[in-house]
Parts: C-alpha cells; sequence; structure tokens
C-alpha cells in the first residue's frame, strides 16, 4: 500500500504508467511501432522529466516480466499429476482445463469417462498438434491460449483417478446447476447475467444481439457491477449503519463475486475498481478515477503479462479509460440524453475493435444501447437475481425473455445503416485513438473541436473505402478446408474468388475476406461441386455483391476469355458429364502482374492425359496443384507438359484423406518445383507491387 501512497503524490499521471505498458503492446504485435516506444519515452521525457524514470523503469519492468513467462513442457513417458478445474463433456470425448503443478494446460480426451471439476488424476500425456485453421483475422486458438494462462494443449492416452479434491471452480459449478434447477425457462439468461457464462445462449439469439451492438450490455461488466454494487449496499444497510462493516463486507463479496465468474476481466476491473476506491477513500490518498483504472491496468499485467490478449480485458479497459476521460463530456441534463451521449462515447472508444467481431459498423447501435441500456438495468439485470432467488418469478422472467427476443428480431432485419468495413492494421488503429482523443480534448476545452471532427470524420470516410487505396494486386491461396482463392486486382479494380471452402460454422473465409475489403466479388469460379470447394456458396451469395457466378452450367458463355481489371482468365474447353465429379473441375489460366497462374480444380490423372492430348497452356509461372495433392492427381506427364515454377498445395491439416501424398510431393522435389502448402504454412498471400513480388504466410 506504500506504493499507493507514493502514486498519490503524481496526480493524474499513473495513466503513464499504462501508457508504457501499453505502447510495449502495440511494438509486440507490429514491429514499426517499436518507433511509437521511443517516441512516447522522448514525449514524456520532455513533458515531465520528473516521473519520466518511473514510467521508463515500469515499461522495461513489463518487457522483462514477458520474458519470465515460459512454456510447460510435457515429457512423454512421464506420468503427471493433473487436477481438472474445467470440463467440457461431450458424448464420446471431453476438453479439459487442468493444473500440473501451478501450471495450466489444455487437456484433449476421447472416451465416455465423466470428469468432476476438482478431481486429481494421474495422466498419461501426449502433445496434441495444432490442427486449427490459419485464417489471419480469424480467432488464434494459440493467442486465446495464452491470454488464458493455459501452457500448451495435450492428448489424454491413460490416466488413473487419485482422489476428488477441492478446488474454488466447484462453486461455480454448484450454482450452475442450482440455477439450471431453479430458472428452467431463463436459465441461459440467469447464468450470462450473474456467471458471465453466455455458453447456452442461443447461437441465432447472440447473433442478433451482436449484430445490434448490444452484446456488452450481457456480459457482466462495469455496469452491472455497479448496479449490484448498489443493491448489496443497500442490502447491507439493512443490516447495519457502520460504514466501515458495510465496505469490508462489500469487499469480501465482490472477491467471492471474482470467483463466481471465473475471474472475467470486466468483473475482475470492475471489482478491483470499487475496492480501490473504498481503500482511497479511507487512506485519504486522492487518486483520481483515471489514476484507480491505470493502477488496476498496470497491476493486472504484471500478474499476468498477457491478459492483454483476452478481448473482455481489451474492451473493458478501452470504455472505462475513455469513460473516465470524456466524463466532462457527459455531463448533460437528463437521463436520457446523458445515456445517449454515454452510448455514444461507447460506441466510438471501442470501434476498431468491435468491428474485428462483425467487420460491420450499424449506425443504429448508438440507439439500441440507450434502449437496451435503460430496460437491462431496470428490469432484465435485476429480475435475474429475482429468479435465481425466488423461482416462483421465472415465468414472469421467460415472459420478458421471449419479449426481448422478438424485440432484437425485429430489429435485426433492419440493416439499411449497416456499413461493412475494418480498421484492422494497427498503425491505423494508433491514428484512429490518437484522433478520438484529440476530438474528446477538443470538446473539452472547447478548442478546434471542429477541425478535429472533421479531421475524425475525414478519417472514417478513408477507412469505410480502404479497398479504394490498396495499391497492390494480390493472390491468397486461404487456408480453409477444401479449396478457396482470392484474387484482388489494385485499387479494387477486380476481386475473383475461385471456389469456397467447406462450410464453416465460422465464417472463416467470410471474414478474411471482409478484413481484405471485398465488399464487391466480380467473379465468383465454382471449379466443381464438391463439398470442399462450394461448401460456403451460398454464404458467399448472401454476404457480397456477386457480380458474375461461374462454373461448369455456364462456362461456356465466357470461353472468350475474360479481362477485369489487371487480371486476365481463360477458360479451356474440356468434356462434361464424368461420373467422377472431380473430372468435371473447370480448368482455368489466369494472369495477373504477369504471372500465369494455372488452376484445375480436383481434375484427376485421366483427365489430366486427356488435357495434354488437347491443349496448349504455354509457360506456368504458378500451380494451383489439384485434389490436394492426392495421388489420384498431379501425375508426372502432367508435370512435365505444365513444368511450373512453383505450386501452391491447398491441403488441411484436419483432412481425413491422407492428403497429401508423400508420392505426389516427391514429384514436386524431384522436378525442383517451389512447392507452397496450407498445411505447412497456413493461408499464403502474393503481393505484386512495381514488378516486385513478396510472399506472406500465416504461420
Amino acid at each position: 500500500m506504500n506504493v499507493l501512497k507514493i502514486l498519490s503524490l503524481f496526480p493524474n499521471r499513473v495513466v503513464y504508467l499504462a501508457l508504457s505498458i501499453l505502447t510495449i503492446i502495440l511494438a509486440l504485435e507490429q514491429v514499426y511501432l517499436w518507433s511509437f516506444v521511443l517516441l512516447y519515452q522522448v514525449f514524456l521525457w520532455k513533458k515531465d522529466p520528473v516521473f519520466w524514470p518511473v514510467s521508463f523503469l515500469i515499461g522495461l519492468a513489463f518487457f522483462f516480466r514477458l520474458g519470465l513467462v515460459d512454456d510447460l513442457i510435457v515429457e512423454e513417458g512421464t506420468s503427471y499429476e493433473v487436477q481438472v478445474l474445467e470440463v467440457r463433456q461431450y458424448e464420446d470425448y471431453a476438453v479439459l482445463i487442468g493444473k500440473i503443478k501451478r501450471d495450466k494446460v489444455q487437456l484433449h480426451y476421447s472416451g465416455s469417462h465423466v470428469f468432476l471439476v476438482g478431481q486429481v488424476y494421474q495422466m498419461d500425456l501426449k502433445a496434441k498438434e495444432n490442427m486449427e485453421a490459419s485464417i489471419p483475422y480469424t480467432f488464434d486458438g494459440e493467442a486465446y491460449r495464452k491470454g488464458q494462462k493455459i501452457k500448451g494443449q495435450y492428448q489424454v492416452s491413460t490416466f488413473t483417478m487419485v482422489r476428488q479434491g477441492v478446488h474454488v471452480n466447484q462453486i461455480v459449478n454448484y450454482v450452475d446447476a442450482l440455477i439450471e434447477k431453479r430458472c428452467l425457462e431463463s436459465s441461459a439468461y440467469v447464468k450470462t447475467m450473474i456467471l458471465a457464462n453466455n455458453e447456452d445462449m442461443d447461437e441465432k439469439t447472440m447473433d442478433q444481439i451482436r449484430f445490434l451492438g448490444i452484446s456488452h450490455l450481457f456480459a457482466v461488466s462495469g455496469l452491472h457491477i455497479g448496479l449490484l454494487v448498489v443493491m448489496v449496499r443497500r442490502l447491507l444497510l439493512l443490516f447495519s449503519s457502520n460504514p466501515v462493516f458495510v465496505d469490508l463486507s462489500l469487499t469480501i463479496f465482490l472477491l467471492f463475486y471474482m470467483v463466481l465468474t471465473s475471474f472475467s476481466p470486466s468483473v475482475v476491473r470492475a471489482s478491483l475498481m470499487v475496492i480501490l476506491y473504498l481503500l482511497n477513500k479511507y487512506k485519504k490518498w486522492g487518486l483520481s478515477s483515471l489514476d484507480l483504472v491505470s493502477i488496476v491496468f498496470v497491476c493486472l499485467l504484471f500478474v499476468h503479462p498477457y491478459f492483454y490478449l483476452q478481448v473482455g480485458f481489451q474492451l473493458s479497459f478501452l470504455m472505462t479509460f475513455f469513460i473516465v476521460l470524456g466524463k466532462k463530456v457527459l455531463k448533460v441534463e437528463g437521463k436520457v440524453k446523458a445515456a445517449f451521449f454515454l452510448s455514444l462515447l461507447a460506441f466510438f472508444s471501442t470501434l476498431p475493435f468491435t468491428l474485428a467481431f462483425d467487420q460491420s459498423l450499424n449506425l443504429l447501435t448508438v440507439f439500441y444501447n440507450v434502449v437496451y441500456l435503460f430496460f437491462v438495468m431496470f428490469a432484465f439485470l435485476p429480475m435475474a437475481y429475482l429468479s435465481f432467488l425466488f423461482p416462483f418469478l421465472d415465468g414472469l422472467y421467460g415472459e420478458m425473455i421471449a419479449l426481448f427476443e422478438v424485440s432484437i428480431g425485429f430489429f435485426s432485419k433492419m440493416d439499411y445503416f449497416v456499413f461493412v468495413f475494418v480498421i484492422n492494421d494497427w498503425f491505423y488503429k494508433v491514428v484512429y485513438y490518437v484522433l478520438w482523443i484529440g476530438l474528446l480534448i477538443g470538446l473539452e476545452t472547447k478548442r478546434y473541436e471542429k477541425r478535429l471532427a472533421f479531421c475524425f470524420i475525414f478519417f472514417l470516410l478513408c477507412m469505410l473505402h480502404q479497398e479504394k487505396f490498396v495499391w497492390y494486386s494480390s493472390v491468397h491461396f486461404v487456408d480453409v478446408y477444401g479449396d478457396a482463392t482470392l484474387i484482388q486486382s489494385s485499387f479494387d479494380a477486380c476481386n475473383v474468388l475461385v471456389d469456397t471452402g467447406s462450410q464453416d460454422p465460422y465464417h472463416g473465409l467470410i471474414t478474411y475476406l471482409k478484413n481484405k475489403h471485398v465488399k464487391r466479388i466480380d467473379y465468383m469460379i465454382v471449379s466443381h461441386h464438391h463439398e470442399d470447394h462450394d461448401g460456403n456458396l451460398l454464404r458467399i451469395l448472401e454476404e457480397f455483391d456477386v457480380r458474375h457466378y461461374i462454373d461448369a452450367n455456364n462456362v461456356s458463355n465466357y470461353q472468350g476469355g475474360i479481362v477485369c481489371g489487371g487480371v486476365q482468365m481463360v477458360f479451356y474447353e474440356t468434356s462434361r458429364g464424368h461420373v467422377n465429379e472431380n473430372n468435371n473441375s473447370l480448368i482455368m489460366s489466369l494472369s495477373i502482374e504477369g504471372d500465369h497462374y494455372f488452376f484445375t480444380g480436383d481434375m484427376e490423372e485421366a483427365m489430366e492425359l486427356a488435357f495434354i492430348k488437347n491443349h496448349q497452356v504455354g509457360k506456368v509461372d504458378k500451380l494451383k496443384v489439384a485434389h490436394h495433392g492426392s495421388i489420384t492427381s498431379s501425375s508426372e506427364a502432367f508435370l512435365d507438359y505444365v513444368n511450373p515454377r512453383e505450386a501452391y498445395m491447398m491441403v488441411s491439416l484436419k483432412n481425413k484423406h491422407g492428403h497429401p501424398s508423400d508420392v505426389v510431393v516427391n514429384r514436386f522435389l524431384l522436378r525442383n518445383i517451389d512447392l507452397h502448402r496450407t498445411d505447412q504454412l497456413g493461408t499464403i498471400e502474393i503481393r505484386y507491387f512495381l514488378e516486385k513480388e513478396w510472399k506472406k504466410t500465416s504461420k
């Protein structure tokens, strides 16, 4: 506590410590942002030479703290004692979070054994290969596990139960089961509001909530903690008028609630801020709200340096920081007007990060937030607690839920004010927040606010039309299950998509396309109708403006060739109606920036030999390998005929057919053809600019 007393001598300067760490986090994401770290330190040195050494040392200490985080090394053949912390049990397998000594690990088990939280097992573990598709801008399992302090994932080979242990998560499981028992109609919402656990929420409902931009209202956040603190405090005052007893009891309750919500980032942040506020009041440190949020930010990152990888951590601190920063702007008369400005502030304060989830901006989100803010605060959230405490109210809460779901279903159909765009480059994010902070300061000081507002709006308009500023052409072999290749001509002159990969519940391809600023697909080409080539087709047609669609049924209309921006395409006439659908694949030459790409779908050897007899393809620079490297394709005769300089093999780590064939791989190697595989490299992007070529891979 002496540290806090010392910091109180520097009011409103504790934020410099948080910013020092934040600049290092940005630099860890993008190397070129180390220059930003240097600029910030120079700025602080000139602005506050007295406090600068403290800020510099804190940043340096955090950098070294990151280096102290090591991976757990599990040796095969060695048995480990593992305590079960969390369980996701399915019919014939389970995913566990376990603890080996003090380290958390993710465990995968195949079988029907039922695991319980707290149990201690002696386990033999094998390292589990990461089978997740590597598509940029989509879910990053490795970053997620690092953010959760999970040190590796392993397969359970053999196990023996040692004893039934005790763990605090048993309390969470008990309350979870109690909610299901007491709240038959509303259990999913009660769990969301009380336990910060939305796993039981209907997927369609969650999609609609995200579309309206009100997800934060259905995650236990500062708003919920604030309301909970008011309710608990009033309840405690009924039993005692001693303020010290009330505040101490409230602190104990908040510590317990952090355990109950599995230390959800937003709950931890809000609870610690309340506890620090109480200490600040009693100790008379004189720390400001900005100091308090900065202290919590710094302390949490020193406890767990990769906490910043958790989405809840990012959004919670962003929103809190800007609400504190813009509190003078929020001082308006009337609750509705104040709620509107609060919604507007929260909306723009988290915009670059919320765009990462849905790649779209709904202008009506500010309106929805105001409406549902009052609904959640004064009805939905209190009823969650009341339904849990008094189960006879469950039916009434169920009616409220039904009304809520009807309303969001109605509003989610209103897509007239939805704009698709992203702010996914860290440089653009930094520019965005510099402008946003400048605008808030301008509004507060009444200086240059119009100029700053113009610059901010102009920047947003540029981000809305980023596709017009992409100065390079590119070809993308996306690491989907199956085939999906995106071809983009510079300055949005042309977008071509060849195949769509298998149906994906996480919409990885669609997310990737939107993050590559694709709004319009000039030519959607399906090589043949197998699920791993056209599984995402319907979703693509729904999400994008598809100008031309080409498959085997209408390719004859395009035999004369296609010119689209800087892209030229030629389709080769081949026989149709084969029993084997692979041999009905479209065969296409595509030229971009002087490179000749040759696409063959899943054409097999018989069709390859027939093609050799009937066609001349000229010099091929890059071959899209047929049928994911299967032994049925890429015959020696065909490779000798095409003789590409490079080959790109789209093969998923998860494929169940044993692709690629070692024989086929050796055929490429023996011919000195550079072979690039998505199972090894992830998504492969080839960029062209000023007659130069760059390759970028996601692994």
